[in-house]
């Protein structure tokens, strides 16, 4: 049987990759790693902070709204979802700004893993959208890196988002 390539999921598939290939070549320059030691057994999360999550998360999750609305944006009406922390929660600053993949929407963020509860919850302003062509946003774009730049200063116009 013969599957043609699809050169996004390849892509999908080698940042990863690349990614663990880089970590693991720094670290034999570095000289912090015996070249011999087996790849699963490296701890790629190594010198980078990680944190606990707050042991009432799911309590405080439930108090978070998620409010659906449409805005046009680069000539697409683009179907959104916000969040905002709880008002007991200590504001971060942050703007985190949720895409999906090919196969998924928005609601991904929602229904599958409550990512927009989760990251709403710890303190930032989460907004997911639906990219064109996808979920409810129907509208097609021709141009997807000006729509995205658009994205960004329409959504987070005093803000750099972390996406």
């Amino acid at each position: 049987m013969n599957f043609p390539l699809n050169p996004s999921v390849l892509l999908v598939l080698a940042i990863p990759l690349l990614g663990i290939i880089y970590l693991f070549a720094n670290r034999l320059k570095s000289g912090t790693i015996d070249p011999m030691e087996k790849w699963h057994d490296l701890d790629i999360l190594q010198g980078i902070q990680t944190h606990s999550l707050p042991a009432n998360i799911d309590e405080i999750m439930e108090k978070v709204n998620i409010e659906q609305n449409e805005q046009s944006i680069g000539g697409a009406a683009t179907f959104i979802q916000t969040a905002e922390p709880p008002q007991d929660v200590k504001l971060t600053g942050k703007v985190v700004l949720l895409l999906h993949g090919a196969a998924f929407t928005s609601q991904t963020w929602v229904d599958e893993v409550p990512t927009i509860a989760t990251l709403a919850a710890l303190g930032n302003k989460v907004i997911a959208i639906d990219l064109p062509g996808f979920g409810k946003t129907k509208d097609e774009v021709e141009d997807k890196g000006s729509y995205l730049s658009e994205v960004i200063d329409v959504l987070t116009p005093n803000v750099r988002p972390v996406i």
